[in-house]
């Protein structure tokens, strides 16, 4: 009994010392000013999303979305708090196998082991000299993947998962953006508190001739953005405030602005108009089908045209990207 007794206070005080790892995804994402989810399955299931990915797929055959994954969910950090990028891709059973075995194929890609398990280091067809742009993926399950821009940003990862650091999973903004990615192809959800009270008083002479409309932004502490492709793009922003007074005024801000500057905007953009309701100011964009696909048709066409070697094809795409603007 004494024996037992003992190893129980041993185990207890070895889970005190070093934490317990979890293996559920998304207890390893650490906490962020920003999170994206990406829902693959909805994005794949809709026409203009689908199309979309088979274009980017022939720019980079290498790169491509991860089909066989369910959900992929994105936590960025401000740079002014350290920076930082952290991914946990969910999938059915042996979906990690897979994405695995097809990185093996990939001639940018070099193994790796960071905090006890194994992976890969993705470098970018256009190498940077800081590595700025690599990631680094390991897989946690035969289900889960988790990367990060950098190896100590898997070893935050592992952190959280033991709740030395705050997790994701705790944040009212994380859990907004899963409830929006289960309907979205797409969607990014941040805490702007920080900058919508700063944009009030940068306004200048619009803030002092609206100062109620002003010091409302002040209210909107968090904001997202979702989009989805199927017949034509929708892209739909939500500044989110309690305070419906707040919200009535900030969109006749938001409209006031609009207004003053619509003759330069693109003709696409002129039609925005801001609309209060009990969550908020919502602005909601519908590209038409035929500007949708002739965006497209023409950078299929820039694609068709790039070089043969990845590093040209990137460096030629990059400088007719703005042709697709025109």
């Amino acid at each position: 009994m004494r024996k037992l007794s003992r190893y129980l206070v041993l185990l207890a005080l070895a889970v005190g010392l070093f934490g317990c790892s979890s293996k559920e995804p998304l207890d390893y994402l650490p906490a962020g000013t920003g999170y994206i989810g990406i829902n693959v399955q909805k994005f794949y299931s809709q026409q203009g999303c689908k199309r979309l990915a088979e274009v980017l797929k022939k720019i980079d055959p290498e790169n491509t979305p991860p089909e066989k994954s369910d959900i992929a969910y994105v936590v960025l950090r401000d740079p002014s708090e350290g920076g930082g990028v952290y991914v946990a891709l969910i999938g059915k059973p042996g979906s990690a196998d897979e994405i695995f075995a097809s990185l093996q194929k990939n001639s940018r890609v070099t193994p790796v082991t960071v905090a006890g398990m194994k992976g890969y280091r993705v470098v970018p067809a256009t190498p940077n000299p800081s590595n700025r742009n690599q990631m680094i993926l390991v897989k946690l399950s035969d289900s889960a993947i988790l990367a990060s821009n950098t190896e100590a940003g898997i070893e935050e990862m592992k952190k959280a998962s033991r709740k030395k650091v705050p997790g994701a999973a705790q944040s009212a903004e994380f859990m907004k953006c899963q409830t929006l990615s289960q309907e979205n192809p797409f969607a990014f959800v941040a805490n702007v508190s920080r900058y919508a009270g700063a944009l009030g008083t940068s306004l200048g002479p619009v803030a002092k001739a609206n100062p109620k409309a002003a010091e409302a932004l002040s209210k909107i502490q968090v904001s997202s953005l979702t989009a989805g492709w199927d017949n034509e793009p929708k892209i739909n922003v939500v500044a989110y405030t309690s305070d419906e007074a707040a919200a009535r005024d900030i969109a006749t801000l938001a409209n006031f602005m609009l207004g003053m500057q619509r003759n330069s905007l693109p003709p696409l953009l002129r039609s925005l108009v801001a609309v209060p309701s009990k969550d908020g100011i919502s602005l909601e964009l519908t590209i038409p089908k035929e500007n949708a696909d002739q965006w497209l048709d023409k950078l299929e066409q820039i694609v068709t045209s790039l070089p043969q070697d990845q590093q040209k094809r990137m460096q030629v795409l990059t400088q007719r990207l703005p042709e697709l603007f025109r």
